[in-house]
């Protein structure tokens, strides 16, 4: 399989074919969950975050969010960024955009 399955993914979105993007990183995104490569997982949620904004399905948007989270918390903090741009998204597609701004305002302070 390739290393950097969350380029697939992104290709797909960029490409416009966020149907495809979905079905193939959503199998791949459960397959990694228990196999230890956390740096892969993480970037294949993200690009599957975006093709989930892009699709409009914000609730599967908000689940995967939380997965990002957990996985930049408990592993890697400095991954954190990447998912206050998660949470900003999220926070405007509720209509929220002054909680959108405040996470924008703290993302925009990290190291």
């Amino acid at each position: 399989m390739n290393e950097k399955p969350g380029l697939i993914v992104e290709l797909d979105t960029a490409c416009g074919d966020t149907a495809s993007a979905l079905q193939l990183g959503r199998p791949l995104a459960l397959s990694l969950r228990h196999s230890g490569r956390r740096e892969t997982r993480f970037e294949l949620l993200g690009a599957i975050f975006d093709a989930l904004l892009i699709a409009g399905d914000i609730a599967e948007a908000r689940a995967t969010g939380a997965e990002l989270f957990d996985l930049a918390h408990r592993f890697d903090a400095s991954q954190l960024y990447t998912v206050l741009d998660a949470m900003a998204y999220l926070a405007c597609a509720d209509g929220r955009c002054e909680v959108a701004a405040r996470i924008i305002t703290v993302a925009e302070r990290r190291p």
